[in-house]
């Protein structure tokens, strides 16, 4: 083995492999692997504080946004911008809202609902939403292959258009 390969083995990891290491384990939702954090019990240590301090930073995030942006106030912006989308002369074309449970539009809407964000499948809370001739647009499949799928409702069946193979971010979702 070289003495290059050595250092490399026996040198403590650097905060920036620390985090590399912490980033893709937190989105494999794995555990980290890496032989030097197997072996040294001072690197496994800063790794778990790392985790632990990421972890409390996130807790307060999440709690100050829930605070700010409460299930109430985020209802009633939802439900003026749909209301304003209905008043609106012309289809609107409308980056739809990740969490809706129920539909929030009236059937008499045709308005265009383009995702910005990938999923599996399409959610059944999103189709719920789109009135007669109404069409959905977002990228469907696994993280490493999807396809922009159009739905588009016909009475009560939808018909699929498959638009081509993209990748985006995935969809945080409460159905998923």
């Amino acid at each position: 083995m070289s003495i290059i390969n050595r250092l490399r083995l026996s040198a403590h990891l650097d905060e920036a492999a620390l985090v590399s290491l912490w980033t893709d384990a937190t989105l494999a939702a794995k555990a980290a692997v890496h032989p030097h954090l197997e072996r040294c019990p001072s690197c496994r240590n800063r790794f778990a504080e790392l985790g632990s301090w990421l972890a409390t930073i996130r807790a307060d995030a999440v709690s100050e946004a829930d605070e700010h942006f409460s299930a109430e106030r985020l209802s009633a912006q939802s439900a003026q911008i749909f209301r304003r989308l209905e008043a609106a002369e012309r289809p609107a074309r409308v980056i739809a809202f990740p969490t809706f449970t129920q539909p929030l539009t009236s059937r008499s809407s045709s308005a265009s609902r383009w995702v910005a964000a990938g999923a599996e499948s399409i959610p059944e809370a999103y189709k719920l939403q789109l009135a007669e001739g109404g069409r959905l647009v977002m990228p469907v499949g696994p993280f490493s292959h999807q396809e922009m799928v159009r739905l588009t409702r016909r009475g009560d069946d939808f018909v699929r258009d498959e638009l081509g193979s993209f990748g985006f971010v995935p969809l945080v979702s409460s159905e998923e």
